[in-house]
């Protein structure tokens, strides 16, 4: 199962609760994580924004995209636009829709008001779960 997961869940993973659930999805090696260039640079800026991460963790983080284990990547997406309220969240749409990811994951409203694009649902991670069959915990 092919899932994008935006900025948001992916960084909030690093405290726990329901976003640290659907990354380990991926760690686990349950789900494939689908990437672009631009999802990697901002999951990067904003972990050093917030200073979420060790370097030594940032850079392990790293090898694991680039590994390409349990990953998919694009790194140049076709470009769509003013699909989302916010411009800055079409890379996940477009990263999705190269890929055939099945869902995105996300706690960005703007792109939940969406609820699913060109077929691919976009769901909270506690929705993610739930769809996937894994009893969400917190």
């Amino acid at each position: 199962m092919k899932i994008v997961i935006d900025t948001n869940v992916f960084v909030s993973s690093v405290f726990g609760g329901l976003p640290r659930q659907v990354v380990q999805l991926w760690f686990d090696g349950r789900i494939m994580l689908c990437l672009s260039e631009p999802i990697v640079t901002e999951y990067q800026r904003v972990l050093r924004e917030i200073d979420a991460v060790s370097e030594a963790e940032e850079r392990a983080l790293i090898e694991a995209f680039a590994s390409g284990e349990g990953a998919l990547y694009t790194s140049d997406p076709p470009p769509i636009e003013g699909v989302s309220p916010d411009p800055e969240d079409d890379k996940f749409l477009e990263c999705a829709l190269e890929l055939g990811a099945g869902y995105i994951a996300s706690g960005d409203s703007d792109l939940l008001e969406l609820e699913s694009y060109m077929g691919i649902p976009i769901l909270t991670p506690r929705e993610l779960l739930e769809q996937i069959g894994e009893a969400p915990g917190e």
